[in-house]
């Protein structure tokens, strides 16, 4: 352990000491001393996401509308608007929405495949009318095919996580939304405001919170 580390990152380090021990002997050396997993720290942490208030989801989504982008580019304010409405509205993981393709979405039943995500899963998300008339109309005003990634580069493939992150970061900056550590959330904070505006939506509906968190589960895609 180092001076102010976090725990997760003395985990990490001792799980690849660990892994390369196991493949040396793997692959024949003798006397390889594999460090005992009951050595390996747990990861604890007090980390809590920060849940954004519809209020301040609505100034994110008019900001966006009305951002002046610096690129000659005109898909790129079209990327952005579309893509904070599929992120809050439907709760996938922003990996997920940039590795989509339009072939992906299924518009005459309202709901898109996610293929091949986290842990080797592949579910069906449901989405809106209105957020499917926005992705319709996206499409057709940025002239793509059914082989298109959603959210074409212009460098070619698709937008990257550091580009959609580095963006973001600046909006809530502009909207003035801060943890209380003083920086700004993070976009995976969308796919939890979601979880709870949802889950919210339900309970005032009169639904048993019990029964409602397997079907949440199962929209995100997590296994319980």
């Amino acid at each position: 352990y180092r001076e102010n580390e976090a725990s997760s990152t003395t985990c990490l380090r001792c799980s690849f000491v660990r892994e390369f021990a196991k493949y040396l002997k793997l692959v024949g050396f003798k006397d390889i001393y594999v460090l005992p997993s009951q050595y390996i720290p747990k990861h604890i942490t007090n980390f809590t996401p920060f849940i954004f208030t519809t209020q301040q989801i609505s100034g994110i989504i008019n900001i966006i509308d009305n951002y002046h982008f610096r690129t000659t580019f005109l898909q790129t304010h079209r990327v952005y608007a579309t893509l904070i409405r599929l992120l809050y509205a439907c709760g996938l993981r922003s990996g997920e929405a940039l590795s989509l393709k339009i072939s992906d979405i299924d518009f005459t039943n309202s709901i898109i495949h996610v293929l091949d995500s986290k842990n080797n899963t592949s579910r069906i998300v449901c989405m809106s009318d209105s957020l499917s008339k926005v992705i319709q109309n996206y499409i057709y005003d940025s002239d793509l095919q059914a082989s298109d990634w959603l959210f074409s580069s212009p460098k070619g493939g698709h937008y990257s996580l550091d580009t959609i992150h580095d963006f973001f970061t600046g909006i809530f900056e502009k909207a003035g939304i801060f943890n209380s550590n003083g920086r700004p959330p993070r976009v995976h904070d969308l796919r939890h405001t979601f979880a709870v505006h949802s889950l919210r939506k339900m309970i005032n509906k009169g639904m048993d919170i019990y029964c409602t968190l397997p079907f949440l589960a199962s929209f995100l895609g997590h296994k319980n």
